[in-house]
């Protein structure tokens, strides 16, 4: 395998992966993790193959995009006494008392959740997620105040914002909004919250991923590129 080969597309430098084999046509393959990996067959030139990637490079920068945009989320929980819990990218956790007053707190690296039967998992359940919930709503409602002062110069309109749990994506907008952010966001670190809302303020401008979408983001956030690493790891980690 041949590595430290890229091709240019807008703005982007797309790396990937070369390798030549006894094979008839050009395979192009993009991964979850961004990878691209080329085979080619053998008595092409690297000048051959990059013609025929810059030619597909649009198509390869969309796989690129569609596998970000479906970032791997937290894994399923059980909640039980011992479990780790993650806010705002620390971890916590999971402590079960007895009690009438159902309540949750964050309180010496513990996440305290009180119900009335601490065998019931579908009641701890709906209280910790009603927690995370309410604690979302405030969250990304002051994260999104601050981030669109960081856009607002380039004519992009305050968007009313929505919360709605998702399987495999962490945020979406329409056009002219609403953003839609999933409440798990809450788990990850305050620089990962900002991405994906500045991520999604840039689309009420430029609502596609074209190479102006990214000179955008990179002029609204230019740090961007750090913060997606973060959040890879971040969602792998919660």
């Amino acid at each position: 395998m041949s590595v430290g080969h890229s091709i240019e597309f807008g703005r982007q430098q797309i790396p990937y992966a070369l390798r030549f084999s006894a094979r008839k046509q050009l395979k192009i393959e993009v991964f979850p993790d961004g990878r691209v990996a080329v085979a080619a067959p053998a008595g092409r030139t690297v000048g051959e193959v990059e013609r025929i990637l810059k030619k597909r490079a649009p198509w390869i920068a969309k796989q690129r995009i569609r596998f970000e945009k479906y970032q791997p989320l937290p894994s399923p929980r059980r909640f039980v006494s011992g479990e780790t819990h993650r806010y705002l990218g620390k971890q916590y956790r999971l402590r079960i008392r007895q009690g009438a007053s159902e309540s949750v707190k964050l309180t010496g690296g513990f996440l305290w959740v009180v119900v009335n039967d601490t065998n019931d998992t579908r009641r701890v359940r709906v209280t910790v997620e009603n927690w995370y919930g309410a604690h979302a709503a405030e969250v990304f409602e002051r994260r999104l105040e601050l981030c669109h002062s960081r856009v607002k110069q380039y004519g992009i309109p305050v968007p009313s914002l929505k919360f709605r749990k998702m399987r495999t994506r962490w945020g979406s907008c329409r056009k002219n909004g609403p953003i839609v952010l999933n409440p798990e966001l809450v788990r990850l670190p305050t620089p990962c919250i900002d991405y994906l809302i500045i991520h999604e303020l840039c689309h009420l401008r430029v609502h596609n991923h074209s190479p102006a979408f990214y000179r955008l983001l990179d002029k609204c956030l230019p740090d961007w590129r750090s913060r997606r690493e973060q959040l890879n790891l971040s969602a792998v980690q919660s």
